[in-house]
């Protein structure tokens, strides 16, 4: 992978410019419209990234940067999935999305970037709502972490010690006594409506503890700007 310099990369989109105007109708507009804005704009933040991207050892790239580009690669699978899925609900329930749209409205309004701030968005209850409605109905990694009965007596579901039982995402997240008898229904509303303790023990599509999702917060990041991007025009 060819690391450029940062003046390599403004050129480049300069050329873009040059060939023909960025419109933002378009996502790919947006997003060429947004790195060209970043690249050409001085700062003194130190980017973390960019060490990783160059860094090798003896044996060619190193272990930092095969972390880096895995992450790269299994993020935008994963977001592509859910952001599909919300926009599919979304579609088919009108008041839902009228309600969403009002919201970023208000909360955008005297934004000018079609890049939505994440500072903003991810401060909307019912936005957030949203998002966390879709992820409990499909999410991406349906089945839960194995996990091993500890030795001692202990008895799950009537299996002994030693034996490896999971939890899967999807059906702790259709417990009816918890999300309410129409658990298949998108309806976001429930986020405000349900026990907040009980939500916050099932509600699980990064799996919890030591072995939960490290990209949780790139994902949620991720998610809550590009689907501001689309429903807020």
């Amino acid at each position: 992978m060819k690391v450029t310099d940062n003046s390599e990369r403004t050129a480049g989109c300069g050329l873009i410019s040059s060939h023909k105007s960025v419109s933002t109708a378009s996502l790919t507009g947006i997003a060429i419209a947004a790195v060209c804005k970043r690249l050409k704009s001085s700062s003194d933040r130190v980017n973390l990234l960019r060490k990783p991207q160059e860094g090798k050892d003896h044996e060619g790239p190193s272990l930092e940067f095969s972390i880096l580009m895995s992450g790269t690669h299994s993020s935008p699978d994963r977001n592509s999935s859910s952001s599909c899925t919300i926009t599919h609900h979304l579609a088919l329930n009108h008041n839902t999305q009228s309600n969403l749209q009002a919201e970023l409205d208000q909360a955008l309004v005297h934004e000018r970037d079609p890049i939505a701030s994440s500072e903003i968005v991810k401060r909307l209850p019912y936005y957030e709502a949203v998002i966390n409605k879709a992820l409990r109905m499909h999410s991406t990694a349906s089945l839960g972490l194995p996990c091993i009965v500890p030795e001692g007596g202990l008895s799950v579901s009537g299996k002994m010690e030693g034996t490896v039982l999971s939890v899967p995402s999807y059906t702790i997240h259709r417990v009816p006594e918890v999300w309410g008898h129409d658990v298949e229904a998108f309806r976001p509303e429930r986020w405000f409506e349900q026990d907040k303790a009980g939500i916050q023990k099932t509600f699980n599509p990064f799996s919890f503890g030591p072995r939960a999702c490290v990209g949780k917060n790139l994902v949620n990041m991720e998610l809550q700007i590009f689907i501001a991007i689309i429903f807020r025009r």
